[in-house]
C-alpha cells in the first residue's frame, strides 16, 4: 500500500469515526479507564478524542512507510559504494574463481573470501599484470563490491609489495 493510499484511507476513517464519536459523545458515551467508568459528554472530552484520533490517522502512513525507506537506503549505501580490501592471498582457487585472503576492509587476520570473473582487471603496483601474476602469500588490495553473504566480488586486484 503506497504512503499517499494510506493517507486516504486514515483520511476516511478519521472523518467517520469522528462523526461515530460525535454522535456517541453528545449521547454521554461511557469511558471504561483505569479509575472505573465515567460518562463522557464535555466539550473538552470530545476535543481530546479528536486529537487522539487525528494523532491516530496521521502516524498510521508514517509507520507504515518507514520500512520501505530504510530498506532504499541500505539498497543505496550497498550497491553505490565499491568496497576497498586488502590483505594476504591464503589460498587460490581457479576452478571456483575465488581467492581466500588474511585481512578485509583493515589489516586483521580474519579469513576473507573473494571472487573474480573474466571481468576482473589485474595489475601489479598499478601496471597491467595477469592473474597468474598473484601467488599465495602475495599481497593484494582489491576493489569491488561485498554480498550479502559478505564476499567481495572484485573489479580489480592490484598486487603490492607486502607492508612491514
Amino acid at each position: 500500500m503506497s504512503p499517499e493510499t494510506a493517507a486516504d484511507l486514515a483520511g476516511q476513517i478519521f472523518l467517520y469515526y469522528c462523526s461515530a464519536w460525535e454522535y456517541a459523545l453528545a449521547q454521554g458515551m461511557q469511558s471504561i479507564g483505569a479509575f472505573g467508568t465515567k460518562n463522557i459528554s464535555t466539550s473538552e472530552d470530545v476535543m481530546k478524542m479528536r486529537v487522539i484520533l487525528l494523532c491516530v490517522a496521521l502516524a498510521a502512513p508514517a509507520f507504515s512507510a518507514m520500512p520501505a525507506v530504510a530498506q532504499d537506503a541500505a539498497g543505496k549505501t550497498a550497491m553505490g559504494k565499491e568496497a576497498k580490501w586488502q590483505g594476504h592471498v591464503v589460498r587460490i582457487d581457479k576452478d571456483h574463481s575465488m581467492i581466500d585472503i588474511h585481512g578485509g576492509p583493515s589489516p586483521s587476520k580474519e579469513s576473507r573470501k573473494v571472487a573474480y570473473d573474466s571481468s576482473t582487471e589485474w595489475t601489479n603496483m598499478g601496471k597491467p599484470a595477469q592473474m597468474e601474476d598473484v601467488k599465495e602469500g602475495s599481497f593484494v588490495i582489491l576493489l569491488g563490491h561485498v554480498d550479502h553473504k559478505g564476499v567481495l566480488h572484485a573489479t580489480r586486484v592490484d598486487l603490492r609489495l607486502p607492508r612491514s
